[in-house]
């Protein structure tokens, strides 16, 4: 569907359902409170919305895990704390791992 904007592609991609998604997730559906610990599965296009999303809410931590390398490396840069591989780490030691990101207050 074509949009007739001045407004470069780039930026009026975000406008998809795609980074609502994500982004409506973190900020309404579920929003999530500042300085909230936050792990997100999967770093796809929804889940780094989700990323932004919990970034700009004020999340203390928030941790990315997926199994695609470039996903985590784009995920540091758009707000995680921190990503997990979770072919690296599987069952209790991905668990585990993540625990230690997020300890009690």
């Amino acid at each position: 569907m074509p949009i007739f904007t001045k407004v470069p592609a780039v930026e009026a991609s975000v406008l998809a359902c795609v980074g609502g998604t994500g982004l409506g997730l973190a900020m309404c559906r579920f929003p999530i409170e500042a300085g909230a610990d936050v792990a997100i599965f999967g770093l796809g296009p929804i889940g780094i919305s989700a990323v932004q999303g919990a970034r700009i809410q004020g999340a203390k931590t928030i941790i990315g895990i997926d199994p695609i390398k470039y996903r985590r490396d784009l995920a540091m840069k758009l707000g995680a704390t921190d990503v997990l591989d979770p072919n690296a780490d599987r069952g209790n030691d991905l668990i585990n791992k993540i625990r230690s990101l997020t300890p009690d207050p």
